[in-house]
């Protein structure tokens, strides 16, 4: 048990951390529980924005966008719980099945944007957008995850500006990578060489 929730099996992997899916004992509901990685909750200053900045994703209302229900801290372990998407992330389902057709791309480009489009006018960035941060369900919807770790745009002093830029080579702007201030543009810029490339080499 992690909090209310109930561990049942590994969904996947990933640097910042694992995700399980889990049942929450509460509401009687599945849900998709990311637990962070130790290092990550030792950090006072990682976890004070985690906390922070999942409560205004939280907020967030949007059809492509995963709801969050939960963020907060049990034994040590900062946990994210969010709606449990029945599907695959667009990276695995272009490992199976290859580049994919232009058409799916941009049906599934557009609801990314469209939920960017909502998130920058809260104020956040993700700094993350790539294929292993879509999920697909089985009718072809698409929905962007891990806002909870996204970085407030409107915070000035940033509590991770002397920290390494968040994101995936692959996907990132220029302007992220060389540490300068970053707005949705970066987000919008991570969407575009999604599409240009059609997920030819999904990171």
């Amino acid at each position: 048990m992690v909090s209310n929730y109930r561990v049942e099996r590994l969904l996947g992997s990933g640097a910042m951390g694992t995700v399980y899916l889990a049942h929450d004992v509460h509401l009687e509901r599945p849900v998709a529980l990311k637990l962070l990685a130790a290092e990550l909750a030792r950090d006072e200053r990682f976890r004070e924005r985690f906390l922070r900045e999942s409560r205004t994703a939280a907020r967030l209302e949007h059809p492509a966008i995963v709801p969050i229900y939960a963020a907060g801290e049990a034994e040590g372990t900062l946990f994210l719980a969010m709606r449990y998407v029945e599907g695959s992330d667009l990276r695995d389902i272009i490992k199976r099945q290859g580049p994919l057709d232009p058409d799916r791309v941009v049906a599934i480009v557009s609801q990314v944007a469209e939920g960017l489009d909502a998130a920058h006018e809260a104020g956040l960035v993700h700094r993350d957008v790539k294929p292993g941060n879509i999920l697909v369900d089985p009718s072809g919807r698409a929905y962007l995850c891990d806002f909870g770790l996204a970085k407030h745009s409107s915070t000035v002093n940033s509590l991770t500006r002397d920290t390494a830029f968040v994101g995936t080579i692959d996907y990132i702007a220029p302007e992220q990578i060389q540490g300068g201030s970053v707005d949705g543009r970066a987000d919008e810029y991570a969407l575009g060489c999604m599409q240009v490339v059609r997920q030819i080499d999904p990171q």
